[in-house]
């Protein structure tokens, strides 16, 4: 076993200080933050010991000289951004810092959506050109107001659920914008009723059949649907279910052709509470995979709500 520490206990040391520390103290290891350089709005948070957003090629030298010369090991990389913070500005910083470290060709955006997000509202537009009117005829300036059309009646209106929506998109920009993989994180809201888990499984199953990778994590404790299995049944692969008292699960699933045959790659974990997240992947074509850490996006939005 061999021992080891993250370097955010020491924001106070440069790089070089803290592999002397920790050849000092007999530490076999240590995991430096290697976050873009920031503020900080919890403990440990913003300290950056390597600035992988300007990493240069004599700098990535530099380091290995010193990690060569101290005889300390690096344990893993720090980093630790969070996709899934219900805060959207904090999913556009993550974003952001996403797009630095993907593949050239690809970007990756966040997007929220709880339900429906527009309603139809004739008498408001109408507001809105008679006010645009009655602002030209103040300045003297005779202009006609945007002529806004309305349909007849509809013949019928039928119910129906919008499925909540809090997701990361990747995308890839060679030939345009195209949409190459989501990770899903399921709401209460997706599970609670039949029609907003249907909802759910449809927007999933659109998403694979178009070929696009999807990663699903489901840590709602107080409902017990699987939406997983019911994303199997929609696709006729219900063979590969998790068990049915599964109600706590992650789950990748890569689109791909080979030889002619259309498949679904899946990597499926169960989870349970106390339990580690587990590191799943987020396929952007067939050969390239990026591995998703969902305990370190975890562990992160914990702290920063400090509920560790």
């Amino acid at each position: 076993m061999q021992l080891g520490f993250v370097s955010a206990i020491l924001a106070e040391l440069t790089f070089e200080d803290v592999l002397k520390f920790a050849a000092d103290e007999g530490f076999a290891c240590v995991e430096p933050m290697c976050w873009p350089r920031g503020g900080a709005d919890r403990r440990y948070a913003g300290v950056t010991h390597i600035d992988v957003s300007n990493l240069s090629d004599d700098e990535a030298g530099r380091i290995r000289d010193l990690v060569a010369k101290s005889g300390v090991a690096f344990s893993g990389l720090g980093y630790y951004p969070n996709p899934l913070d219900p805060n959207p500005e904090h999913r556009r910083i993550v974003a952001d810092a996403l797009n630095e470290e993907l593949p050239p060709g690809y970007f990756a955006e966040e997007l929220t959506h709880a339900g429906a997000g527009v309603e139809i509202d004739v008498a408001t537009f109408e507001s809105q050109s008679t006010a645009v009117a009655a602002e030209a005829g103040a300045r003297g300036t005779a202009t006609l107001p945007t002529k806004v059309w309305s349909p007849p009646a509809p013949t019928l209106t039928i119910p129906t659920v919008f499925a909540d929506d809090f997701e990361v998109r990747v995308f890839a920009s060679r030939t345009g914008p195209r949409l190459v993989a989501a990770i899903e994180l399921v709401s209460p809201a997706n599970k609670d009723r039949p029609e907003t888990r249907r909802a759910f499984v449809a927007k999933c199953a659109s998403y694979l059949h178009q070929g696009v990778s999807l990663i699903v994590i489901d840590i709602v404790t107080d409902r017990l649907a699987n939406l997983h299995n019911d994303l199997l049944v929609q696709l006729l692969a219900s063979g590969s279910s998790l068990p049915p008292q599964t109600s706590l699960y992650a789950a990748a699933y890569r689109p791909v052709r080979r030889e002619e045959k259309e498949e679904i790659d899946l990597w499926t974990a169960t989870l349970a509470l106390g339990q580690a997240l587990p590191v799943l992947p987020l396929a952007l074509n067939w050969e390239l995979c990026l591995p998703v850490n969902l305990e370190a996006t975890y562990v992160d939005a914990c702290r920063r709500r400090r509920l560790v």
